[in-house]
């Protein structure tokens, strides 16, 4: 079978690279955030050192589990995605400060201060990774256009 992209190029098209890529962005972040979810559960201790002194670790890390929870649910339903999208990138911009004070520590919490900059540079992607998900249409991930699916409602 011969198939022809969007210029009639052989091979996948530009637009069907761009909708796997973003397919895998989102599945990849709707992973991440169900395994931390579990994890704040399952090993609340593991996140105690990251946490400043003067918040309760406890109710910290179950409030951070929840929400992680709750905006991977977002993330797969495509109506409430984009919503998703902007609570992913609130809940990494509210991260950010405790990265910051990770990175002043004299023993940063990751480990090593290299892995605390990398730690503090990554959450400027996972931030801008929420923008896209935020405003990024429906469509863009593979799915119908709002116009097509109302089209498709038995009304």
């Amino acid at each position: 079978m011969d198939y022809r992209g969007e210029h009639g190029r052989r091979g996948i098209s530009r637009i069907s690279i761009t909708v796997i890529l973003r397919q895998c962005v989102l599945w990849c972040v709707f992973v991440v955030l169900v395994a931390s979810a579990f994890n704040h559960f399952i090993n609340p201790h593991f996140y105690d050192k990251m946490i400043p002194s003067f918040l309760p670790p406890l109710l910290v890390n179950f409030a951070a589990g929840i929400v992680e929870a709750l905006i991977a649910v977002l993330l797969v339903f495509p109506r409430y995605r984009s919503a998703g999208g902007l609570a992913f990138l609130l809940l990494m911009v509210a991260f950010l400060p405790i990265h910051l004070w990770d990175l002043i520590r004299d023993d940063p919490a990751v480990g090593s201060t290299v892995a605390a900059v990398l730690r503090f540079v990554m959450q400027y992607v996972l931030i801008y990774i929420g923008y896209v998900l935020w405003k990024t249409r429906e469509e863009s991930y593979g799915g119908k256009s709002s116009q097509d699916t109302a089209r498709s409602l038995p009304l």
